[in-house]
């Protein structure tokens, strides 16, 4: 009888995933034996996979403002759950993935309900993840969640790498939690994608894979895209359009100084010695590499430079704006939206 094996790919954040989601979503069909497990139209199933097994799913930010009463909450958890064992039953390849980085925040009885409701379709169970350095990992958080909402520089960061690894230990076993360096001077062709197919023994097809589906923003774009926050402070539909337009801005890219860094991490002792030594690699970096551009503190990210105020000019036109005249700034940027598809 043919085995059947499932790969959860949990992430970690800001680790290339959605580049390995979209990938896996458009060209399954191109790798023998390969299914891709989620649902229609959507390559993420962190939302999939919040629903079916999340206790406190009512809570999250992306399910808060639906206000669900707890039989609403069960209702949908029944309904996800039982849309996972459809799918799951109806798997014939030897080698299927699950992709969502939300599963990589669940605790040991979500970790157990999710693995109890996999187990009975499938011969080998492992999770695999990236992790990448924690300052990294703080400059790309901040910025994506700038891209999406107003987000405060001061935000602290707790190193949970540890916890997360000996949680999933438990209930899938050390021997199927593996976990990778996210490096792109480790990959093959600098590309995660290729990377985590060839960790899996995937070959991939001849064309190589799409541009990366997170582009980053300069520092430059970012710092407007900060000052657009503080007077457009609700999420709405031109957000996504003035990123675009930012994107076109260059400029170096948003590091934080060293003395920001260690004001915000938040590691216990022995933390990265007890990670380094259960995952194989470490993930410290030389935090000071980048202090001649790092950013220190709020002030920072408001001090506008004249070429960006050149280039929003540019842009959108009209009368030459201060550059601490934010409120004109903010204006501006969001009159980008308006601009999108003209030379």
């Amino acid at each position: 009888m043919l085995r059947k094996r499932i790969v959860i790919h949990a992430g970690s954040h800001k680790t290339g995933s959605s580049a390995i989601q979209r990938y896996l979503f458009e060209r399954q069909h191109e790798i023998e034996g390969l299914a891709y497990l989620c649902r229609a139209e959507r390559p993420n199933s962190s939302l999939w996979m919040l629903q079916a097994f999340k206790q406190d799913v009512a809570e999250l930010p992306a399910f808060r403002h639906r206000q669900l009463t707890a039989d609403e909450v069960e209702v949908k958890r029944r309904r996800a759950q039982a849309q996972l064992t459809k799918l799951a039953s109806a798997v014939t390849a030897p080698l299927t993935i699950l992709s969502a980085e939300s599963i990589g925040t669940f605790n040991s009885e979500e970790l157990q309900s999710l693995r109890d409701v996999l187990a009975p379709h499938f011969d080998d169970i492992s999770l695999h993840q990236y992790f990448r350095p924690l300052k990294a990992r703080m400059e790309s958080a901040f910025q994506e969640k700038l891209k999406h909402t107003a987000a405060s520089l001061m935000q602290t960061y707790r190193l949970a790498y540890c916890r997360t690894i000996e949680l999933q230990d438990a209930v899938f076993g050390a021997e199927q939690v593996i976990s990778y360096k996210y490096d792109e001077a480790l990959f093959p062709q600098g590309d995660v994608v290729l990377d985590f197919l060839a960790q899996l023994g995937v070959t991939a097809p001849q064309a190589q894979p799409a541009r990366p589906v997170n582009v980053s923003l300069s520092l430059h774009a970012i710092q407007l895209l900060y000052v657009y926050r503080r007077y457009y402070t609700t999420p709405c539909a031109q957000d996504k359009a003035v990123v675009r337009r930012l994107k076109a801005l260059p400029g170096p890219p948003l590091r934080f100084h060293s003395e920001l860094y260690r004001q915000l991490v938040v590691i216990r002792p022995g933390e990265v010695e007890r990670f380094e030594q259960r995952a194989g690699f470490s993930v410290e970096q030389d935090v000071t590499a980048d202090d001649e551009l790092g950013i220190r503190d709020p002030q920072d990210l408001l001090t506008i430079p004249a070429v960006s105020l050149a280039w929003l000019q540019q842009q959108v036109g009209g009368a030459p704006v201060a550059a601490t005249d934010y409120r004109a700034i903010a204006d501006a940027v969001a009159a980008l939206a308006g601009m999108e598809g003209q030379a």
